[in-house]
């Protein structure tokens, strides 16, 4: 079993990694829109910037923050929003069914691009919920337990 201290540690570095995450997966949203915006045929790549995110997204963001972060929110204080909690969780189920739902996109391109877009706007308004909300009020606990240790 895993100290306080040393599970702390864990959380912050996952706070860390999860930030980071949405730094790189905001970059690969605005280089995707940006392919989507071009006049030539860009639709491949834009396809292949859609892969590598969902494969992040899919593959590991998504699990470390339910089954680390938002579990350990919710274990360490019954105050902790669990609407808010509950609301992202239900986001990622909707986001990843529109990630398979593109990524079995092959009759048209006008409604593939139709769907990109919509995925782009939908995850930019998912991380600015998770880093207002859901990050901010992790960090508070992180705080609250630090100065409990002293």
């Amino acid at each position: 079993m895993m100290s306080a201290a040393t599970q702390l540690e864990s959380i912050e570095d996952t706070l860390t990694r999860l930030t980071k995450d949405h730094q790189k997966i905001l970059q690969e949203l605005i280089f995707l829109e940006e392919l989507l915006m071009e006049k030539t045929d860009a639709l491949d790549k834009a396809l292949l910037v859609f892969k590598k995110l969902r494969m992040l997204l899919q593959g590991d963001h998504h699990q470390r923050e339910e089954s680390v972060l938002y579990e350990w929110m919710l274990n360490q204080n019954v105050n902790v929003d669990q609407d808010i909690i509950a609301r992202i969780s239900k986001e990622h189920d909707e986001l990843e069914s529109l990630m398979e739902r593109i990524g079995q996109q092959v009759q048209s391109t006008k409604i593939l691009a139709f769907d990109l877009r919509d995925f782009i706007d939908l995850y930019r308004e998912h991380i600015e919920l998770e880093d207002k909300f859901i990050f901010q009020i992790a960090k508070g606990l992180i705080s609250r337990h630090r100065l409990g240790e002293r």
